[in-house]
């Protein structure tokens, strides 16, 4: 007979699972049967009721199973404590004469050639345990004093993927593992509430692996008690919906925090620590920046939000004076990723030296600057004038209210019908464009189209059937230029 538990991790067929029911099923009523929740909802079958009654429940609709104890018997993988992963994983049968099976040890022979392999063992510094099975079993003393003797200069433990849920059971091996300063746990589910043990507290980890937890608010400010000084945290995958609870408060000491692939609506002031440098939200649903300031935030990750207006570039402009690069690229506001909003975003931020991983140079940080000023003189595009940005562009540039125009509706920003001549090859072609394109968004377009090289060329304006007007300002908009429907451009290399 089997001997888990509700609360018990398993890995079936190589998929995770937890279990939340063990007991008589009416569907095979002579054997016992155990309901599992996996972690991978897609290889449920239902959420744990069964004729109308509720045995368990599941996070999501299909995300449980009912397994018969025979069947599971056949399909699960055997589990093992942490020492006997080790001995598995880095005392091989080839180079080592000890080794373990399941929970059976065989047996040790060449104690010579052990007391070299243990000298070995204590020098690493580095060590992966990821998906080798290790569950939440006791070990024996014996076992407990070789982790202790043997790991004596371990700094980094990478135990993602396994099948622990007890915290205490890891705190147990961690506070025998006195130099950890790095440790990956991403991937277990620690079930139920996390005790706060005031013996356990572990300053000298400094960086901690959550991804892919299944944690809540509160499990969060329990570990956070266990691990103090954390400097680098990463928290992604756990579908967290709000972290604005009062009690919620991350560590002073973390500069680096990873938030993405989660459920946030917004960011909230708790992130920003005193001393946050770099905040990774990506792939959340953040639709606007309405709190937050920090002196410290230097990088931030925003990219795949559903932001969707300039003003929350705007905002972050202004809340973190000292950022110096931002991945704002697949929301709403620059889905097309074109070379226009890329301008717009450079153009908005003050110190920023990279934008969506690219570096930026001075001469293009200047250019998208001109660009962004002719927008706002065309009535393109607005900025707040009672933002510092504004103050600054407006006395660099000299923006005056006699040079601006009203800003333009999205009326205003006609599709224009223009016929295109490459006058070296005399081919025509045609295009439809926006009048608030730039004359170097159109040399990009164009260029593409007649496959010709847009640093080689020279792009013109037919003014008349006789008269053209070369377009040399390249973050002018066409509407600038007077640019209607109908009218020829035309490309010449130089």
């Amino acid at each position: 007979m089997m001997n888990y538990k509700v609360g018990d991790r398993l890995k079936i067929e190589g998929n995770f699972c937890t279990i939340r029911f063990v007991g008589v099923f009416p569907k095979w009523p002579s054997s016992t049967t155990y309901g599992v929740e996996w972690d991978n909802c897609n290889r449920g079958k239902n959420c744990g009721v069964y004729e109308g009654k509720t045995y368990f429940k599941t996070a999501s609709r299909f995300g449980g199973s009912f397994i018969k104890e025979s069947a599971l018997s056949k399909k699960v993988h055997t589990s093992v404590t942490f020492w006997q992963a080790i001995v598995n994983r880095y005392m091989s049968t080839s180079e080592w004469d000890i080794f373990y099976l399941g929970s059976k040890k065989i047996e040790a022979v060449g104690i010579e050639k052990l007391n070299e392999k243990n000298k070995k063992l204590k020098s690493f510094t580095k060590m992966s345990l990821a998906d080798h099975l290790i569950c939440d079993a006791l070990m024996d003393d014996g076992e407990m004093q070789l982790v202790k003797e043997n790991l004596i200069n371990l700094t980094e433990l990478d135990l993602s993927y396994n099948l622990l849920s007890n915290i205490d059971y890891l705190c147990q091996i961690i506070s025998h593992l006195t130099n950890l300063q790095t440790i990956d746990l991403s991937g277990n589910r620690f079930v139920g509430r996390i005790p706060h043990n005031a013996s356990y507290l572990f300053t000298q980890v400094k960086s901690l692996s959550l991804v892919d937890c299944g944690l809540d608010n509160e499990q969060l400010r329990n570990l956070f008690m266990i691990f103090p000084s954390i400097v680098k945290l990463d928290i992604s995958k756990n579908a967290l919906l709000d972290i604005e609870d009062e009690k919620l408060v991350f560590p002073k000491s973390m500069k680096e925090l990873d938030f993405n692939y989660n459920k946030l609506k917004h960011l909230s002031q708790n992130l920003f620590g005193p001393n946050i440098e770099i905040l990774n939200m990506s792939h959340n649903e953040i639709e606007f920046v309405e709190v937050g300031f920090s002196l410290c935030l230097k990088n931030i990750d925003l990219s795949y939000n559903r932001i969707n207006c300039w003003e929350a570039v705007d905002q972050l402009n202004a809340n973190f004076p000292q950022l110096y690069s931002l991945r704002v690229n697949k929301n709403p506001l620059l889905w097309k990723d074109d070379i226009s909003s890329f301008y717009e975003v450079i153009g908005r931020l003050n110190n920023i030296k990279i934008v969506n991983g690219s570096f930026l140079s001075d001469e293009l940080r200047y250019e998208a600057e001109l660009f962004f000023v002719s927008k706002l003189r065309d009535g393109e595009t607005s900025l707040n004038k009672s933002l510092k940005r504004w103050e600054l562009l407006s006395h660099r540039y000299r923006i005056t209210p006699t040079s601006m125009v009203p800003m333009k509706t999205g009326l205003d920003q006609v599709l224009l019908e223009v016929s295109l001549v490459d006058q070296d090859k005399h081919k025509t072609e045609h295009l439809t464009v926006l009048s608030s394109y730039s004359v170097r968004y159109l040399k990009c377009i164009c260029c593409k189209k007649l496959n010709m090289n847009m640093f080689r060329i020279k792009i013109y304006h037919g003014v008349s059937s006789e008269v053209v007007d070369e377009l040399d300002r390249d973050f002018y908009t066409l509407s600038h230029f007077n640019i209607n429907d109908g009218d020829t451009i035309y490309l010449k290399t130089k």
